[in-house]
C-alpha cells in the first residue's frame, strides 16, 4: 500500500539522518521493490553508499536514476563527483562533459571540468574551462579566484595578482582574497604591497589574528625585525594559543643574542607544542649560547 511505501521511505530517512546508512539502504530498497521508478529513492540509496565510502555502489544507483531522467544535469554532476571520489578520473570527466552536451549554456559543467583538471594538475585545461565560465558569467568571483590559483600553480604570480584584483573589484570585502593577494605580492618580493593587502583585512576585521601574523612574517622577510616583533605580539594578544608567533619571536631574539627573551618565547611555544623537536633544539641552543649548562 502507499502507506507502507511511505513508511519505509520515512524510516529510511530517519536512519539516514542518524547516520545508520546501511539500515537506511535496506528501507529504501523496500520502496524500490514496490516503486521501481522512484528516482528520488535511487538517489537516496546513492547518497547512503557515498556516505559509507561505497562509491561503485553509489555510481550504480545514480546510473539507475539516469535511466529514468537521462537529461538531468544534476545527476551527471553527482555522478562526476562520485567517479572522482572513486578515482575514476576519465569517467568523471565524461560525466561533466555530458552536462555541457545537454546544455552548453550552463556554467556548472565547465566549472566542474575546470575543478577536476585543476585537481589532477592539468592547469592549462583547467584554465580553458574556467574561461568558458567567465564567458557566460563575467561576474563570477569564484572563477576569477580559481584562475588566480591556476596562475599560482604555473608560477605566473603577476597574472595571479591581476585576477585576484578582478575578483576584489566585484567583492571588495572578501578577506580570503586579500590573504591570497598579500601572498602573491610576497611571492614577487613586493612586500610593502603585501602588507597593505593584509592591513586591509585588519580594517575589515580588526581581531583577525592571521592578518597580524602575515604582516609579522612579511616584516621578518624584509629584515624589519622591530615591526615583526610588534605584529607577532599583537597576534598572541588576540590569540594566545598562536604557537607559531612564539617560535618566530624566539628566533628573532636568538638572532639578536637576546637569549633570555629567546628562551622565554621558545618555552611558550613548547608549552603549546611539547613534541616539536626543532624548538626543543632551539631552546637548548639558546641556553648554550647564554652560557647555561
Amino acid at each position: 500500500s502507499s502507506d507502507l511505501i511511505e513508511g519505509y521511505g520515512n524510516i529510511g530517512d530517519i536512519y539516514f539522518i542518524r547516520g545508520e546508512y546501511e539500515k537506511a539502504i535496506e528501507c529504501y530498497r523496500k520502496v524500490i521493490e514496490r516503486v521501481p521508478k522512484s528516482v528520488d529513492v535511487y538517489l537516496n540509496i546513492a547518497d547512503a553508499y557515498d556516505k559509507i565510502g561505497s562509491y561503485m555502489e553509489s555510481i550504480e544507483y545514480l546510473k539507475k536514476a539516469l535511466e529514468f531522467t537521462p537529461s538531468s544535469v544534476d545527476l551527471y554532476e553527482r555522478l562526476g563527483d562520485i567517479y572522482n571520489k572513486a578515482g575514476k578520473y576519465e569517467e568523471a570527466v565524461a560525466a561533466f562533459q555530458k552536462i555541457i552536451e545537454i546544455n552548453p549554456q550552463l556554467i556548472g559543467g565547465y566549472g566542474s571540468l575546470g575543478d577536476i583538471y585543476f585537481e589532477h594538475g592539468e592547469y592549462e585545461k583547467a584554465m580553458e574551462y574556467y574561461r568558458e565560465v567567465l564567458k557566460r558569467k563575467p561576474s563570477s568571483v569564484d572563477i576569477y579566484s580559481k584562475i588566480a590559483d591556476v596562475y599560482d600553480k604555473l608560477g605566473e604570480y603577476e597574472k595571479r595578482i591581476v585576477y585576484l584584483k578582478k575578483a576584489l573589484d566585484i567583492t571588495p570585502y572578501a578577506i580570503e582574497l586579500y590573504e591570497k593577494l598579500g601572498d602573491a605580492y610576497n611571492q614577487i618580493g613586493r612586500h610593502k604591497e603585501a602588507i597593505a593587502a593584509f592591513q586591509k583585512i585588519i580594517e575589515l576585521i580588526p581581531v583577525y589574528s592571521d592578518a597580524y601574523i602575515n604582516i609579522a612574517h612579511t616584516y621578518n622577510y624584509m629584515g624589519s625585525y622591530d615591526n615583526a616583533i610588534e605584529y607577532y605580539l599583537q597576534t598572541v594578544r588576540l590569540q594566545p594559543g598562536y604557537s607559531e608567533a612564539y617560535s618566530d619571536l624566539g628566533q628573532i631574539y636568538y638572532d639578536r643574542k637576546e637569549y633570555d627573551k629567546a628562551i622565554y618565547y621558545f618555552k611558550k611555544f613548547i608549552q603549546l607544542n611539547p613534541n616539536d623537536p626543532r624548538v626543543h633544539y632551539n631552546l637548548g641552543d639558546a641556553y648554550i649560547s647564554k652560557g647555561d649548562k
